[in-house]
């Protein structure tokens, strides 16, 4: 069996003054096209950290305050 190598990958978004008092859900629908960005930028980073052969595991979506923190669980057979 292989081990694992286990990294994260963070990203932050500030939330618009406008949406500040919206539900964690409503924040989450609203921004879902820029959200599909920030992972798509994430996946395609992956081929460029070294040592190469990561890949993202799961994610976190957590609301504080007025900003969102993506957390990416990554890992690479070592």
């Amino acid at each position: 069996m292989a081990n694992q190598e286990l990294g994260f990958i963070v990203r932050t978004v500030e939330i618009r003054p406008g949406l500040a008092d919206a539900t964690t859900d409503e924040v989450s629908q609203m921004l879902t096209t820029g959200l599909y960005q920030i992972v798509q930028e994430v996946e395609k980073s992956l081929p460029s950290l070294p040592p190469g052969g990561w890949r993202v595991l799961s994610h976190n979506l957590t609301r504080i305050d007025r900003h969102l923190i993506l957390t990416f669980l990554i890992s690479r057979e070592s």
